[in-house]
């Protein structure tokens, strides 16, 4: 019994003709390409983070709570601490002088209280 073969040697040498023989590269070899082709760049024509020049945003800084760190839409008007609950609140009012400036000093917002 003779061999059959279920391709023609036609399609074979067609396959191969229009395959692309691509040659792979490892990650060291496109790091090394990539740092080529940055230093070739001139710097000034691109934008990076630290030349980025725009105006300061429209919308109001986001106020967070000074013991817990969740968003605070309430401030104490004898301290000046911000919170965000009830029980924040009792927490601030049971805090003594030192601890209070102590957390404002951390917030920026350092106030000496009389």
């Amino acid at each position: 019994m003779a061999s059959v073969s279920f391709k023609s040697e036609a399609w074979k040498t067609r396959v191969q003709s229009t395959m692309r023989t691509r040659k792979w590269k490892n990650t060291k070899q496109i790091l090394a390409i990539e740092a080529e082709r940055f230093a070739t760049l001139p710097i000034d024509d691109y934008t990076f983070y630290r030349n980025l020049k725009v105006p300061p945003s429209l919308m109001p800084a986001k106020k967070y709570c000074d013991i817990t760190g969740f968003l605070a839409p309430y401030t104490d008007p004898k301290t000046g601490l911000r919170f965000c609950s009830t029980e924040t609140f009792h927490q601030i009012q049971n805090l003594s002088p030192s601890d209070v400036e102590k957390l404002l000093a951390l917030r920026g917002a350092a106030v000496s209280l009389k």
